[in-house]
């Protein structure tokens, strides 16, 4: 706790705007409070053993300002600093001060559905009414509260225990078979029957999850896109759970954007771009967690994903000069790594379908240089080739389809669209007239129309507006 003098130098060091944010909070908050701050503000007189029992809650309220930008925002912070506050004046033996902050941090435990929290502050309710140290609660109506939340609490654990079961189910090697009957089989669960079984924001949250995980399991995207818009409806109730949950918020709203792109709703996945540019101008723990480089590239990234599958290409030259600045900055270098690789990629795609083969090349050189897993490996790999395809590269183009067909099996990779992609390959130069250029072509272009995999590997370049060239260009060339 901070002494009268460290206090003092505290609070003639704060802004004008912190000084009347504080005034402003105290007044609410305890007006005796309130005249310690006016007292030490104007440097009046203050013997330290006689304010020694607020000075605590003085110095956390002032010190919160200081240390979490509009800490307001952050229901758990502040319901931990009550607490602490409670700790420290039942020591005092001041409990009518401990039963305010109780309520206090109740009223927000409550409104933003903070289980445990809500579970320390009943315990200390609990202490006071059962020593007698306050008439303020009922021990009934506590010991309810209590038995409510502790059905909430069991129920939310059912939930994570179910949402780690639909983990392991993805992330097992299975077959597509096998994937499908597990994931039915998880689906029939009583909890995941209905929403109404969940109990509590948070299990809301797991529920509509798991329904979306069991969903991506047996490609049903438009229940993913459902499941995921549910979510976002959940968070966007409080601005305090966002807070207090924004790296899964981000992952949701992220997930979202790209479902939207896959089942071409391109109008949502634009909304939520546009919402992680702002994200700083709306929420704190933007500016608190350093994360505005991170989201202007996810915001780029969807931009990007979704001109490319609307073939426009006008849109995506227009803003790449703002990426190219980002990809500059020096801080992009300490985000996701697959981020940072997605985003040179997406360059390297936006100038290959502009025909500058050599800056498509730069940008996939980039990669490169970054730690890549065998799924980015066949990215570079398949859009390297069409560029030395491209430029009738083609000893450099086929030893290409040979790494993509080693990597699919060293790695055992389930890539319908890789293993089409390297056998077209394969095919297209065993042939030597343009006919049957055109028909392995026209071939191909059927394969990934009717393939499931194609929906699936939707990040990769885009195969079926390739062929289609393809076939334009190899036509023209035999009439």
């Amino acid at each position: 706790m901070l002494g009268i003098e460290q206090l003092k130098q505290l609070i003639n060091g704060l802004s004008a705007e912190e000084q009347q944010r504080i005034a402003q909070s105290l007044a609410i908050l305890d007006p005796t409070l309130l005249t310690l701050f006016e007292e030490l503000l104007h440097n009046y007189p203050v013997e330290e053993q006689t304010a020694g029992n607020q000075l605590f809650l003085l110095s956390s309220k002032i010190l919160q300002i200081i240390h979490v930008k509009h800490v307001e925002n952050d229901a758990t912070e502040i319901i931990h600093t009550y607490l602490l506050g409670v700790k420290h004046f039942f020591k005092q033996k001041n409990y009518p001060l401990c039963a305010n902050l109780l309520e206090e941090a109740e009223a927000l435990a409550t409104s933003n559905d903070l289980l445990k929290e809500k579970g320390d502050i009943l315990e200390w309710k609990k202490t006071l009414v059962t020593f007698g140290l306050s008439d303020r609660f009922s021990y009934q109506q506590i010991v309810h509260e209590q038995q409510a939340l502790c059905e909430k609490m069991a129920n939310y654990w059912q939930y994570v225990a179910l949402n780690l079961k639909s983990e392991v189910i993805s992330s097992t090697s299975l077959s597509n078979v096998e994937l499908t009957k597990r994931s039915r089989l998880l689906s029939n669960d009583f909890l995941l029957l209905d929403e109404t079984n969940a109990l509590s924001t948070s299990s809301k949250i797991l529920y509509h999850n798991i329904i979306s995980t069991i969903a991506r399991n047996i490609n049903d995207y438009e229940q993913v896109y459902k499941s995921h818009k549910a979510m976002l409806d959940i968070y966007g109730q409080n601005d305090f759970y966002i807070n207090a949950h924004w790296y899964p918020y981000l992952n949701v709203l992220n997930n979202f954007a790209n479902t939207s792109i896959r089942i071409k709703e391109y109008d949502e996945a634009l909304v939520v771009s546009d919402l992680l540019k702002q994200m700083y101008r709306l929420y704190d723990f933007v500016d608190q967690n350093n994360l505005n480089t991170d989201l202007l590239v996810l915001a780029y990234l969807i931009d990007l994903r979704v001109y490319k599958h609307t073939a426009d290409i006008e849109k995506s030259l227009f803003i790449l000069p703002e990426v190219l600045v980002l990809i500059e900055e020096e801080e992009i270098l300490k985000i996701n790594n697959a981020n940072y690789f997605n985003l040179l990629y997406e360059v390297a795609e936006v100038y290959f379908w502009k025909e500058k083969y050599d800056k498509s090349l730069l940008y996939l050189d980039k990669t490169m240089q970054l730690k890549r897993d065998h799924t980015q490996d066949m990215m570079e790999h398949l859009l390297r080739t069409l560029v030395y395809m491209a430029e009738n590269r083609a000893e450099e183009a086929q030893k290409l389809a040979v790494d993509i067909r080693q990597t699919i099996l060293l790695h055992r990779t389930q890539s319908h669209y890789a293993t089409l992609f390297a056998n077209f390959v394969g095919r297209f130069y065993n042939v030597k007239t343009q006919h049957e250029k055109i028909d392995i072509c026209r071939d191909y272009l059927l394969f990934f129309e009717t393939t499931a995999a194609y929906k699936a590997d939707a990040y990769y370049v885009d195969m079926l507006r390739w062929l289609k060239q393809q076939i334009a260009t190899l036509e023209a060339q035999v009439a």
